[in-house]
């Protein structure tokens, strides 16, 4: 449920603050990286002090930061494997064309497999 007021700064960002070794933990946790936690934690807290009038009172500063980072973790992730993954495509395409070009400049005689009993 959202609320159209923002929290009250004080508590919400004491909550914040509290909530900064649980994060690193969580984010070294999803992204088995040291340098891509502290990132992740970045970018975490500049959602959540920007959405920060979605936060209600009363509830679990911690979880909600830790939902924000998880979601943030898994669009990176898709974005990561749809780009690898057209990479691999292009760079498989390119090897094809490569090993493919020394059969090209022979003629169709020797692109047909032999066969036993032709003469």
């Amino acid at each position: 449920m959202r609320h159209p007021t923002a929290p009250p700064a004080q508590p919400f960002e004491e909550a914040l603050v509290a909530a900064i070794p649980a994060l690193h933990r969580f984010a070294t946790y999803l992204t088995r990286d040291p340098v891509w936690a502290e990132d992740l934690m970045q970018e975490t807290y500049a959602r959540a002090l920007a959405h920060r009038e979605q936060f209600a009172l009363g509830t679990d500063c911690r979880a909600w930061l830790f939902k924000i980072a998880h979601n943030l973790h898994r669009k990176g992730e898709a974005r990561a494997l749809e780009a690898s993954s057209f990479s691999a495509f292009r760079w498989g395409r390119t090897c094809m064309r490569a090993l493919d070009r020394p059969f090209n400049l022979r003629g169709q005689t020797h692109r047909t497999a032999p066969t036993l009993g032709q003469t």
